[in-house]
C-alpha cells in the first residue's frame, strides 16, 4: 500500500520516502516532455525559478502546451507575473494549482506557526538561522504595531518557537526543522508573500524581518572571526530583504551601508566601494547632505575607495568631507577626528608621507586632549604616525613606535582584534626595514596562523601575509625557501583575485626575482 501525504510526521521513519525537488536534469526533462519545446536553456532557467518542484514544473509545462507558447515566453511571463501563473493552469492529473495547494496548508496553521512562516518568507529560502534571528532578542526591539503581538510570543518563549517549527514541519512547509537552520521552498515563500500583499500586510512583516536581522548583525566596528562567521550566515538573508524593502527608508539605508562595509571586510573592497558609491546619492536625496548617516556613508566610500586601490581619490573624498563634518558635528567630535586621521593616512598612501606625518602628529595631540590616550581612535592615529615615520625615512623609530603601541592595543582591543593584528604586521615590516629580516620573518610566521584562523586561508589579507612571509624569508638569506613559498602562493592568489590583480602581479614578480636568486 502506498500512501501520499504532505505530513512531515510519520511514526515509522524507515518506511517513509521523502519526495523533494527533482534533480536539475530531471526537472529540465519534465518541462521539455510536457511542453514539447526542446529549448533546454530556457527549461533550465525556468526549473531554477520554480525550485524544481514537481507540481510547479507540471503546471508550467501544461500551461505552455495548452496555450501554444514556448518555454522562453513562459519564463519571461513568470518572472513578471509569477503570482498569477502560480494560481493558474491546473495540472491535468491533480486537483489543485501550486498556489491553492500551499494555501490549503497555510490556512490550517495556528497563529504562532502562521506568524513564523510569514516572517521566514522574507529571508533567503535556504539555511535560515532561527536561533540567531529569534533567540535572545531584546524585549525592547522595535516591531511594527500590526505584527508585534503575533511575533513577540515566538521571541519570548522557546517552547512556543519550537512548537511553531514543529507545526510547519508537520505540514511540509519547511524542512530541516532543527534548532539552527530551516529551509522554506521558494514557492511556499512566494505564495505566502502574495497572500500578505493581498491583505496589505507585507510591508509590516518586511519591517519586522528587517528589525530582527539587524539585531542579529554584528557591528561593523568589530571585525573578528566570530563576527565574520555571523555575517556569512546572515548575508544572503539581508540581501533578500534589501531587494524587498523600499530603498528610501532611513533604517534601510543604514543597513545597505553596513552590508557594503561587511562586503569589504569579507575580502571585496571594490564591491564595497561600488555599493557605497551607488548608495551615497540616495542618502543625500532622502536624508540630506549633512545627515550623520549620509556623512558616515561618504566616509566609508572614501575608506573602501582607498582599499580598492585608489588612495588619491580616497584622500580627495575625505578632504571634501572634513569641512562638512566640522560644520555639522564640531571640530573635536570623534567622527570629525576620524575623518582627519583618515585624510592624513590616505595623503601618505597617495605619495606625500611628509605632509601626512605632520598632519597626524598635530592630530595626535588634539585626540589625546579631546578623547583619551587609549581611546581606539587615538590608538589609530598613533599607528598611522608610526607608519608615516618609517615612510619618511626612520625605520628604526617606526619599529619602536609600533613595539610600544602593540601591548596597548592588545590590552584595549584584544589580542586578535583586526587592528591589533595590523600593528603586528606593521611591526614585522619595520623590523625588517630596520635591518632585521629574520626577525620580520619570524613575527609574520607567528601572525599567519592567526590570520588563517580568523579570516580563512584564502582571505586577501591572509594571502598578503603569506606573501610577506615569503619575501622576508628570502631577505633573511633563504632564496630557495622564498621561491617555494611563492610557487605555492601564486596559483591561489591568481584564482582568488584574478591573474591581473595587482597582488597577483606582485607575487608573480617576486617569484621571478627569487627564482633568479637561487644558486
Amino acid at each position: 500500500m502506498l500512501i501520499t501525504s504532505q505530513s512531515g510526521h510519520w511514526p515509522a521513519e524507515d518506511a517513509v520516502l521523502r519526495i523533494g525537488a527533482l534533480t536539475p536534469a530531471g526537472a529540465i526533462d519534465l518541462l521539455i516532455q510536457l511542453s514539447l519545446d526542446t529549448d533546454r536553456r530556457s527549461a533550465e532557467a525556468l526549473a531554477a525559478d520554480l525550485g524544481r518542484l514537481p507540481l510547479a514544473l507540471s503546471q508550467a509545462g501544461s500551461f505552455t502546451r495548452a496555450n501554444g507558447i514556448d518555454l522562453a515566453t513562459y519564463l519571461r511571463l513568470y518572472q513578471a507575473r509569477s503570482s498569477e501563473l502560480n494560481a493558474d493552469a491546473q495540472p491535468p492529473d491533480y486537483p489543485h494549482t501550486v498556489a491553492t495547494t500551499w494555501q490549503l496548508a497555510i490556512g490550517r496553521l495556528p497563529p504562532s506557526a502562521a506568524a513564523l512562516l510569514n516572517l521566514l518568507s522574507f529571508y533567503a529560502s535556504d539555511a535560515i538561522p532561527l536561533s540567531l534571528l529569534l533567540a535572545g532578542v531584546p524585549e525592547t526591539i522595535d516591531l511594527p504595531v500590526a505584527v508585534g503581538p503575533q511575533l513577540r510570543p515566538l521571541l519570548a518563549d522557546e517552547l512556543t518557537r519550537r512548537r511553531a517549527v514543529g507545526v510547519l514541519h508537520g505540514h511540509s512547509l519547511i524542512t530541516g526543522a532543527g534548532a539552527d537552520n530551516v529551509t522554506v521552498h521558494r514557492l511556499v515563500q512566494a505564495v505566502t508573500l502574495d497572500r500578505l500583499r493581498a491583505l496589505s500586510e507585507a510591508g509590516a512583516w518586511a519591517e519586522a524581518a528587517h528589525s530582527l536581522v539587524v539585531a542579529a548583525m554584528p557591528p561593523c566596528d568589530s571585525v573578528t572571526a566570530a563576527s565574520l562567521s555571523t555575517w556569512n550566515v546572515l548575508r544572503a538573508h539581508v540581501r533578500k530583504l534589501l531587494d524587498i524593502l523600499p530603498l528610501e527608508q532611513a533604517p534601510v539605508l543604514v543597513t545597505r551601508r553596513d552590508v557594503a562595509c561587511w562586503t569589504g571586510y569579507a575580502g571585496d573592497p571594490a564591491m564595497a566601494r561600488d555599493l557605497l558609491r551607488d548608495l551615497l546619492p540616495v542618502c543625500e536625496q532622502v536624508l540630506g547632505g549633512e545627515h550623520p548617516a549620509t556623512l558616515a556613508t561618504c566616509h566609508e566610500l572614501a575608506y573602501w575607495t582607498g582599499h580598492a586601490g585608489d588612495p588619491a581619490m580616497a584622500r580627495d573624498l575625505l578632504r571634501d568631507l572634513l569641512p562638512v563634518r566640522e560644520r555639522a558635528l564640531g571640530a573635536e567630535h570623534p567622527a570629525t577626528l576620524t575623518t582627519r586621521h583618515d585624510l592624513a593616512s590616505w595623503t601618505g598612501h597617495a605619495g606625500n608621507p611628509v605632509a601626512a606625518r605632520d598632519q597626524v602628529r598635530e592630530l595626535l595631540t588634539t585626540g589625546e586632549r579631546a578623547l583619551s590616550t587609549e581611546h581606539p581612535a587615538v590608538l589609530a592615529v598613533w599607528s598611522t604616525l608610526a607608519r608615516l615615520t618609517g615612510e619618511t625615512g626612520d625605520a628604526a623609530a617606526a619599529r619602536d613606535l609600533f613595539a610600544e603601541l602593540l601591548p596597548v592595543r592588545q590590552r584595549v582591543l584584544g589580542l586578535e582584534h583586526p587592528r591589533t593584528l595590523l600593528v603586528e604586521s606593521h611591526l614585522a615590516y619595520w623590523t625588517g626595514q630596520a635591518g632585521n629580516p629574520a626577525g620580520a620573518r619570524d613575527l609574520l610566521a607567528e601572525l599567519l596562523p592567526v590570520r588563517v584562523r580568523i579570516l580563512g586561508a584564502e582571505h586577501p589579507v591572509t594571502l598578503s601575509t603569506c606573501h610577506d612571509v615569503a619575501v622576508w624569508t628570502g631577505r633573511a638569506g633563504d632564496a630557495a625557501g622564498a621561491r617555494d613559498l611563492l610557487v605555492e602562493l601564486l596559483p591561489i592568489r591568481e584564482r582568488v583575485l584574478g591573474v591581473e590583480h595587482p597582488d597577483a602581479v606582485e607575487t608573480r614578480d617576486a617569484l621571478d626575482y627569487w627564482r633568479a636568486q637561487v644558486v
